[in-house]
């Protein structure tokens, strides 16, 4: 006979959830969310927040968002031989002794975790999360299999586009802004025509980026770079509406006109300027592997998920119906429960 807490309330990519570790995590989300927007989801639990979701729906998302990516995190341990050493299963065990002689005992121990909204099956969960996460930084360090190179550039950000452009400085202010435009327009008909593009940049080009990334920028379908930075709109509408190869006619921005050529996310490609793409990348390459890992990874709810009680959960009575500790919304924006308003929050996977 297992306990209630034992009870398995989803699958994710096939590994089970306890009820213990969900309702858990539920607590750590609504302490995360007063931490960064100083408002507190516990006597907002049947109120609608936006999107038709109740307080009480968002907190299980994000519990749910912040079991993904623990998740995540122990799929690509596993998948490239990475697990808990005897020496590491001994470093768990002896930092939750050292925290159970802090708090005096182990049933003082217990009863700490559970007034702060955890469990003992959270906590080792977690441990053990944190440990794989750590052990996972060798496989994308200096030599690792996963380490930034062309191959796991390439095949990381395959679903990105990367771009040269050449820059004609422009303002529209400028006595000569038509006699520029002239001039982008020829430069553009001379690309399309199949002249030599980075020969054309030398030549014309006016973007000291384009020295430093001689293979081009990277950027996402909407136009990110991948430290998260945004691309100039009218640059990136253009950019992702070439096919490998293509080249654009004159876009004009604030920064004047670009000609902009789309190049392969090949390994090949990447070689031709890896340190180019090395310092666009940075430290973001293992974070897109894990959010990738969070996007494919499928939940599958039990029975026992509806079981789960946020307002239990959070220790928040009850007083009328099920919707109780709700206040009225009024039509146009979200608010509080003192009537402050709600900042906007969008839940993805990867958040």
């Amino acid at each position: 006979g297992c306990s209630d807490g034992d009870k398995t309330v989803m699958k994710v990519g096939g590994e089970k959830i306890s009820k213990d570790i969900f309702t858990a995590a539920i607590s750590q989300s609504n302490l995360m969310f007063e931490q960064n927007y100083g408002i507190s989801l516990a006597s907002m639990l049947g109120e609608d927040i936006g999107d038709g979701r109740t307080g009480a729906d968002f907190l299980k998302e994000q519990a749910e968002n912040f079991i993904l990516e623990a998740e995540a995190i122990r799929a690509i341990a596993k998948e490239n031989g990475v697990e808990l050493s005897a020496e590491d299963e001994q470093k768990i065990k002896e930092t939750k002794d050292k925290q159970i002689e802090a708090s005096g005992d182990r049933k003082t121990f217990i009863e700490e975790l559970e007034a702060s909204g955890s469990n003992e099956a959270f906590y080792d969960y977690m441990l053990e999360s944190v440990t794989l996460y750590s052990k996972l930084t060798s496989l994308f360090a200096e030599g690792g299999k996963l380490a930034v190179n062309a191959e796991n550039i390439a095949n990381t950000f395959s679903d990105y586009y990367c771009v040269k452009h050449i820059l004609i400085m422009a303002k529209e202010a400028d006595s000569d802004f038509a006699a520029k435009k002239k001039k982008a327009e020829k430069i553009a008909e001379r690309a399309k025509n199949g002249e030599d593009f980075d020969a054309l940049i030398a030549e014309y080009g006016e973007d000291p980026g384009m020295d430093a990334y001689k293979g081009g920028y990277l950027i996402d379908a909407d136009g990110y770079t991948p430290d998260g930075s945004p691309m100039v709109a009218e640059f990136s509408e253009a950019s992702v509406a070439l096919e490998v190869g293509g080249v654009s006619g004159i876009v004009k921005t604030d920064y004047g006109f670009h000609i902009i050529k789309r190049y392969p996310m090949s390994k090949e490609h990447i070689e031709t300027d890896l340190d180019g793409f090395k310092a666009q990348v940075g430290n973001t390459l293992m974070s897109k592997v894990i959010v990738d890992r969070i996007n494919s990874l499928t939940i599958e709810r039990t029975k026992h998920y509806d079981t789960v009680d946020v307002y239990e959960v959070l220790g928040v009575e009850k007083t009328i119906g099920a919707d109780a500790g709700a206040e009225e919304s009024h039509e146009g924006h979200n608010h509080g429960p003192n009537g402050e308003e709600l900042p906007e929050v969008t839940v993805t996977p990867a958040e």
